[in-house]
C-alpha cells in the first residue's frame, strides 16, 4: 500500500480482518444444531430472516421462514438470529469506524 500512512494502513486492516471474521462466522455452524431439518449455517439464519421478513423481500426466503415458524424449534431460530444479529453490527460498527479514519486522514 505505497503512498499511505500507518494510520490509514492500521485501518484498512482493521477492516479486511473484521470483514472476514464476519463472514467467518456467517459461513460458520449454528450454536444450536438443528439435525438435518434446519440451517446449517449462521448465513443462512441472517439470510432467511433478513429477506424473508425484515428488508428486501424474497418469496422463497418467506416460505422457507414460514415453514421453520412451524418447527418445535422456531424460538431457539430466532434466538441464534438475534446472536448472529448482534454480531453483524459489531462487525459493522469495526468496518465503519476504519472507514472514518481512513476517510479523515485522506480527506482533502
Amino acid at each position: 500500500m505505497a503512498n499511505l500512512d500507518a494510520d490509514t494502513e492500521t485501518a484498512i486492516a482493521q477492516f479486511e480482518k473484521s470483514r472476514s471474521n464476519l463472514n467467518r462466522f456467517l459461513d460458520g455452524k449454528p450454536a444450536a444444531e438443528f439435525h438435518g431439518v434446519g440451517p446449517s449455517t449462521n448465513r443462512i439464519i441472517f439470510e432467511i430472516f433478513l429477506y424473508g421478513e425484515f428488508a428486501h423481500y424474497q418469496l422463497d426466503k418467506r416460505r422457507r421462514l414460514e415453514k421453520w415458524a412451524s418447527q418445535p424449534f422456531f424460538a431457539d431460530l430466532e434466538s441464534q438470529f438475534d446472536f448472529i444479529l448482534l454480531n453483524f453490527v459489531a462487525a459493522l460498527a469495526a468496518m465503519s469506524n476504519a472507514c472514518r479514519i481512513i476517510l479523515k486522514r485522506n480527506a482533502g
